[in-house]
C-alpha cells in the first residue's frame, strides 16, 4: 500500500479536512474561556471529535489532521492539563483512525499529525526546553501511528523554528503549514506579523520540509502568497483557507463564501498547480464535498 508521501511525489491529488475546531463549537462542545478547549475535547468529548473526523472522510477527505492543535505539552502545562498531554495527544490520533475504521470510506485515508506553536499568555521558557517540548509531542504522535506532522500556523520565526527543529526530530515527514496575510503596500507578510512571507520562507525551509502548505490564510489573500510561495519552493502545494476573517480555530463565525464558491477558487488553485486542498476555519464538511464532487466532474 502507498504512502501519503508515495501518493504525492506520483502527483496525486488529494484532499485534507477542514476546520475540526470550528466544526466543534458548531456542535455544541463548550469552548468559551478556555484557551485548551479543543485538546480537552479529545477526553471529554471523544464521539464528538471522531465524528467530525467521520463527517469529513464521508465528504471525501484523503487526509485526517489530528486534533492537536492546541495539545502541545506548552499549551497543555499552561492550562492546569500537562500531566495528560501523552494520554491527549495518544488519544486524538486513535480517534482519527476510528473515525477510519467507522466509515470504511473504501479508498486509502491518512492521519497526520498536528502540531502549533500557539500558546496561552505566560511566562516564556528557554529556547531549547521548548524545542524538547515539540519533539516530544512529533516522537508522541509518531509513535500513535501518524504518517507526518504537520506544524500549523506559521506566523513568525523564532518559535516556529523550535517547533520544525523539535518536529523533525520524530523521524517522520515534515510539513509546514504557513500562515500568510496582505500587508497595506501589498506584500504577503507572515499572519499577524510584520515579517515578509519570503523572509520567513527563506529563514524555515532549510529545515527539510517535504511539503508545504498556505493554511490559516483569507482565501482571497491566497494568490499572492502562492506566488511567493512558487519562487522560494519546486515541492508539493498544499492550500487549506479560511471561509471567513477570524483567525481563530474555536470561533463559530458565519461563513464568508459558500462551499460552490470555495469550489470555484479551488478550480483555479489546482490549476495553478496546487495538489493538496482542505480549509482552516469555517471550511465544513460541505466545503469538502463540493469541491470533490465538482473536481471530479472536471475529470
Amino acid at each position: 500500500m502507498a504512502t501519503l508521501y508515495d501518493r504525492i511525489k506520483a502527483g496525486e491529488f488529494l484532499f485534507l479536512d477542514g476546520g475540526t475546531g470550528t466544526e466543534l463549537a458548531r456542535r455544541g462542545i463548550p469552548h468559551e474561556d478556555d484557551p485548551c478547549w479543543s485538546a480537552r475535547a479529545v477526553v471529554d468529548y471523544p464521539d464528538a471529535v471522531r465524528e467530525v473526523h467521520a463527517d469529513f472522510i464521508r465528504a471525501g477527505s484523503d487526509i485526517i489532521i489530528t486534533n492537536t492543535f492546541r495539545a502541545s505539552p506548552l499549551m497543555l502545562n499552561a492550562c492546569g492539563l500537562g500531566d495528560r498531554w501523552v494520554e491527549i495527544n495518544t488519544a486524538a490520533v486513535r480517534l482519527a483512525y476510528d473515525a477510519i475504521e467507522e466509515v470504511g470510506a473504501g479508498r486509502q485515508i491518512h492521519v497526520i499529525g498536528s502540531l502549533a506553536t500557539t500558546t496561552p499568555a505566560a511566562a516564556p521558557i528557554p529556547p531549547e526546553e521548548e524545542r524538547r517540548m515539540f519533539a516530544r509531542q512529533a516522537m508522541t504522535l509518531a509513535d500513535a501511528g501518524v504518517e507526518a506532522v504537520l506544524v500549523e500556523m506559521i506566523n513568525d520565526i523564532e518559535h516556529s523554528r523550535l517547533a520544525l527543529e523539535g518536529a523533525k526530530e520524530a523521524g517522520i515527514a515534515l510539513w509546514g503549514g504557513f500562515s500568510c496575510t496582505i500587508g497595506e503596500k501589498g506584500v504577503p507578510l507572515l499572519y499577524g506579523s510584520d515579517i515578509p512571507l519570503e523572509q520567513g520562507l527563506r529563514a524555515l525551509l532549510p529545515i527539510g520540509l517535504k511539503m508545504v502548505c498556505l493554511m490559516h490564510t483569507v482565501a482571497g489573500d491566497m494568490g499572492p502568497c502562492l506566488d511567493v510561495l512558487r519562487q522560494h519552493w519546486s515541492g508539493p502545494i498544499g492550500v487549506a483557507p479560511h471561509a471567513s476573517r477570524s483567525p481563530v480555530p474555536n470561533q463559530s463565525v458565519a461563513d464568508a463564501y459558500t462551499p460552490e464558491e470555495y469550489r470555484s477558487r479551488a478550480r483555479k488553485w489546482i490549476s495553478s498547480g496546487v495538489r493538496i486542498l482542505g480549509g482552516c476555519c469555517g471550511i465544513g464538511p460541505e466545503y469538502i464535498r463540493t469541491a470533490r464532487d465538482g473536481i471530479q466532474l472536471l475529470g
